[in-house]
């Protein structure tokens, strides 16, 4: 058992207590301190990269989805044992606390709730607390950039100027560096001069640690130390493997929180071993790891859910809703709960009967897909109708017209002769050609079904797009997407029912013009939502089990599923250059195999300038060993040849800027060969050297950078040393000089 000191005595806790955020706090949200020298820190040491910025915004999104987006009802003494195990007047039995529960138990709401009053806390002001929640993205589950985001903010910090951060893909070296980043900072942290509750201290909390992913694919923990130093605690989170059920909160009896005659609550820290449980629980045991038990809702908390949402929302739930609610057969769930709240906020003031009818159905059901089921059914009845007006009135007035024996219509069938459906972004308008333009007919009716029949489906369509896409879609994303067969009015209000259960990702590295090749209706009624420099913000399905829903009851077809991918690298592939285009495309592009467009992708010069900087680099690299793992053919010598003269056909680049590619190919090759060394290592280039070379040599006689700037003559030095083979390039280096002197011959002539 443990016991933790009250709060109010001995200082811990500090529930109530907050503060004003530092000014130093940096924008990620990360408090930025001063150095024990002086200096503040609040900048990365090197450019952050695309992969960082990214995981950086979507992890934010995930974080907020579980606070402000909803209501949360914290369960005071678990707050409380958060707090204890942080404690940094007194010795732990554990710096590592795992924190345990079923799916939708609110694990992930706790810990970003109590991050957040601990940020807001006198103690967070001199704390460096550090969340990744695994599974909030694609990425987010990859054991190396997991440890290179967290060592990264460490190094800021903390000003570890001498710890050498290793790349986010060197996963080895990241998992050897990691005790040795936090023994550093803890070191720097205890040396801050002024008394000891201002030193700063580490948290991480790291949600879902059952789901971190090595490179091989493994769970293993092996890059998880046994012990921490001093000024460190770990707060992790996993799933237990028992299985779970959904049941009444009424038949949920939790564990009392109990006090001693002091205040303190006593609590047990121990979880009772259990044969079936994961590799990752045996694997913190063995780490001598604290748990926490989080239990399901019980009558009281799920009672509590219901007041703060009427608080929150100002809204007032009924005593039948209530009591409907909390003896829903799922009501243990919080997110069964927050469903059934959700679907009630779709229906309006007159239609009480329509929705106590729905609550009562969706109380039935002890799944939490059966809830998402019902919601998409609601969702389709609000999208479609005024359709449904539209098809009552026409076939009221095509039944008045069948009185008039001359009127003989000939009714349509609402597939086509193959049996399938129109495409959605190929079918015109809802409004039919009725009324002023002529009688109705069975033709017209028959349309109309057809275009009932498509909308039914756009709940569909608009799920399996964003669990096909990587890293989320924008509203313009899905205007374009659609085509012009949504109306704006639809599409909006589609988005609208969907994004109580989406996350909003603000997206600062994407800004810039993005155009596309669409309609003058659809550019028009949209507009470029996504240019003039500001923020992109896109949509990605906040929780998991809408992700599985999709993926594997909407999207279990490999040759659908493959459709959606290819639709996707459709859509990115009509992009011009532009960092949106960069993350999606290939990613697209390699799930179809499409081997040869990833290649052009590649090359293409306007999206090489985009790859070929530090934020995207490493991931540029990635996709080159993607493509030489999967295609045999290609030839990056080759490649970029046929790009650089399709540039040059179609831009006409001044010779400064032909140069500067170049140069910057040249750059990107040399690295390729270090990090791809099996690629062309064989190979020997048995010619002389590039005659153009040795003339230009000649030509620049006893040329001398003394009298330019100290930038000036770094550039020049860097385009000479360029020009010449060095003795570690390799075959496809040599290559690339041998074939482009000609042209660097008439760039310094024109230059």
């Amino acid at each position: 058992m443990g016991k933790s000191p009250s709060t109010g005595k001995k200082g811990s806790g500090y529930h109530g207590n907050r503060a004003l955020v530092s000014d130093t706090r940096s924008e990620n949200g990360s408090a930025a301190f001063e150095d024990p020298d002086g200096d503040v820190l609040s900048a990365p040491p090197r450019v952050e990269s695309t992969i960082v910025s990214r995981e950086t915004a979507t992890h934010h999104a995930f974080a907020k989805s579980r606070k402000e987006d909803f209501v949360y009802s914290p369960t005071r003494h678990y707050m409380h044992i958060l707090n204890d195990h942080c404690q940094w007047n007194r010795e732990v039995r554990s710096a590592l606390l795992v924190v345990v529960g079923h799916s939708g138990d609110g694990k992930s709401a706790l810990l970003a709730n109590w991050a957040e009053e601990r940020h807001c806390s006198l103690k967070g002001e001199r704390e460096v607390i550090y969340e990744h929640y695994c599974g909030c993205s694609y990425d987010s589950v990859k054991l190396s950039l997991f440890l290179f985001r967290f060592m990264n903010q460490l190094k800021i910090s903390y000003g570890l100027r001498d710890f050498e951060l290793p790349r986010e893909h060197e996963e080895e070296k990241l998992k050897f560096s990691f005790s040795r980043c936090l023994e550093a900072a803890a070191g720097k942290g205890e040396h801050t001069t002024g008394p000891a509750p201002m030193r700063k201290r580490i948290i991480l909390v790291l949600d879902g640690i059952d789901c971190i992913r090595t490179e091989d694919g493994g769970d293993s923990l092996s890059w998880l130390p046994n012990t921490f130093p001093p000024g460190v605690r770990i707060i992790v989170s996993t799933t237990q493997t028992l299985k779970s059920h959904l049941y009444r909160c009424q038949k949920v009896s939790r564990v009392p929180a109990v006090y001693d005659g002091d205040g303190d609550l006593i609590y047990d820290v121990t979880l009772p071993p259990h044969d079936k449980e994961s590799r990752t629980i045996r694997e913190l045991r063995r780490r001598n790891a604290v748990f926490m038990v989080v239990e399901p809702l019980d009558e009281v908390s799920c009672l509590a859910i219901l007041e703060m949402y009427e608080q929150r929302f100002s809204r007032e739930l009924d005593s039948e809703v209530k009591q409907l609610i909390v003896s829903a057969r799922g009501s243990s769930n919080p997110l069964y709960v927050r469903l059934l709240l959700n679907g009630l906020e779709l229906f309006d003031l007159t239609e009480n009967d329509q929705r106590q009818q729905w609550l009562k159905q969706a109380c039935e059901s002890n799944q939490l897909n059966g809830v998402y089921e019902l919601l998409m059914k609601q969702w389709n009845v609000i999208l479609l109708k005024d359709m449904f007006a539209e098809l009552h009135e026409h076939t009221a007035m095509l039944k008045t017209a069948t009185l008039n024996p001359l009127n003989d219509g000939v009714f349509s069938p609402t597939t086509d002769r193959n049996g399938t459906l129109p495409s959605l972004a190929k079918s015109s308008s809802t409004e039919l050609p009725v009324g002023n333009n002529g009688p109705i007919d069975q033709g017209d009716l028959g349309s109309l079904r057809i275009k009932i029949e498509q909308r039914a489906l756009l709940i569909r369509h608009t799920l399996s797009l964003l669990a096909v896409c990587r890293y989320g879609l924008s509203e313009t994303d899905f205007a374009r997407l659609f085509g012009d067969g949504v109306p704006q009015r639809v599409c909006q209000q589609l988005l609208a029912l969907l994004k109580p259960h989406l996350m909003t990702i603000y997206r600062h590295d994407c800004k810039g013009a993005v155009q596309l090749l669409v309609s003058s209706a659809t550019a028009k009624s949209y507009g470029n939502q996504e240019s003039g420099g500001e923020t992109v913000v896109l949509y990605d399905l906040s929780h998991n089990q809408l992700r599985l829903l999709t993926r594997y009851g909407f999207l279990g077809d490999e040759q659908l599923r493959n459709c959606y991918y290819r639709e996707l690298a459709v859509y990115f592939e009509a992009m011009e250059a532009c960092q949106r285009r960069v993350d999606e495309l290939p990613v697209q592009l390699e799930r179809c195999s499409m081997w040869g467009v990833l290649q052009n992708a590649l090359v293409n010069m306007n999206m090489f300038q985009l790859w070929w900087s530090e934020r995207n680099r490493q991931e540029f690299f990635f996709y080159w060993m993607v493509l030489s793992s999967n295609c045999s053919l290609h030839d990056p010598v080759d490649d970029f040849v046929r790009s650089l003269d399709e540039y040059i056909a179609q831009e006409a680049p001044s010779p400064e800027q032909l140069l500067s590619i170049f140069l910057t190919i040249t750059e990107f090759l040399r690295a390729w060969q270090k990090v791809n060394e099996s690629r062309g290592a064989h190979l020997e280039l048995s010619r002389p050297k590039p005659p153009q070379l040795q003339e230009f040599l000649n030509s620049l006689g006893n040329f001398s950078t003394s009298s330019l700037s100290e930038s000036e003559a770094d550039r020049v030095q860097k385009e000479i040393d360029a020009l010449v083979f060095h003795q570690d390039d390799g075959y496809y280096v040599r290559r690339w000089l041998w074939t482009q002197f000609p042209l660097i011959a008439l760039v310094q002539e024109m230059s």
